[in-house]
């Protein structure tokens, strides 16, 4: 992926999660707003999808950032506290609790994280055997999983959507 910063756009050439529209090009006016991440940049645009950019491109992001006011936001990847029983750890009870405490507090009640999870267990154990991630599962993570398996068809589609409605909700966007 390559990601080009120019005045009021950036443009993103190779983006894995688009089908055939492989080059994004987002103009700084719909950036809703942008989280930054030790391991991965996230743009959310026209306030329904998330963009994923590469973290070594933070400088010229912040640079955009700053640039044009756009809010930068602090919150949990809800799809990092959505897949936390996958990952291959020793989870207590109170463990289990306080992470359910955590979606609560971003509006997902348990029969909806439930259900969520429900959707992605196979899709997740398996992802976890094949890449022994053992610290956490964020939602590129997520997509990156269900891509390797149905890339560029209309379940990958109808997945991707998915995933960005309920990523949204936990960023408080609806």
């Amino acid at each position: 992926m390559v990601v080009l910063f120019t005045h009021d756009t950036i443009e993103i050439k190779k983006y894995p999660f688009r089908g055939f529209c492989k080059t994004i090009l987002i103009n700084y006016a719909q950036i809703t707003f942008v989280k930054i991440d030790i391991d991965i940049l996230s743009v959310c645009i026209n306030a329904n999808e998330i963009i994923f950019i590469p973290v070594n491109y933070k400088i010229q992001l912040d640079q955009f950032v700053s640039r044009y006011s756009i809010e930068m936001i602090e919150r949990a990847d809800v799809w990092e506290l959505i897949c936390y029983p996958f990952v291959d750890e020793h989870r207590t009870e109170e463990d289990l609790l306080a992470n359910q405490k955590m979606l609560n507090e971003l509006f997902f009640d348990e029969n909806e994280v439930r259900e969520i999870r429900r959707k992605i267990k196979m899709l997740m154990i398996i992802w976890v055997i094949f890449t022994m991630e053992y610290t956490s599962i964020i939602h590129l993570d997520v997509l990156c999983a269900r891509r390797n398996i149905y890339f560029f068809k209309p379940f990958f589609k109808r997945f991707y959507w998915f995933t960005m409605k309920i990523a949204l909700k936990g960023f408080g966007v609806q």
